[in-house]
């Protein structure tokens, strides 16, 4: 399925891509991962962002801090549904253990976690 962003989204998605951190705040079900999804595959498909490559340790890695139902559970899915070519999205919510073999061992150049994960 080709994603086709609304008027709206192509406000966010312009926002994203000019600044190197930000938060989208918008009501439930406007359409924020899509839109962050359209601005995060563009920026590397275009080389804003570098590719992560796993065998060098280097490039760019994206951190998407969500609701734990939005981070394990949307994002890997949507990335499949509207088919992002230019994103690796995995799931690093879980266990400590966990989301250490998934950031030092994975490929992914987007990794998502819910805010109960970080330490205060």
């Amino acid at each position: 399925m080709r994603f086709e962003r609304r008027p709206y989204q192509k406000l966010i998605t312009s926002h994203i891509m000019k600044h190197p951190r930000v938060n989208v705040f918008a009501t439930m079900g406007s359409g924020k991962t899509g839109a962050t999804m359209w601005a995060l595959n563009k920026m590397f498909q275009t080389g804003m962002l570098e590719d992560w490559n796993q065998e060098e340790w280097k490039g760019d890695r994206v951190l998407v801090l969500a609701p734990l139902r939005v981070a394990s559970g949307t994002w890997p899915v949507e990335q499949t549904k509207w088919n992002f070519p230019a994103l690796r999205v995995v799931d690093g919510t879980g266990s400590r253990q966990y989301r250490e073999d998934v950031m030092l061992n994975d490929d992914a150049n987007v990794v998502c976690c819910n805010y109960d994960i970080l330490e205060r």
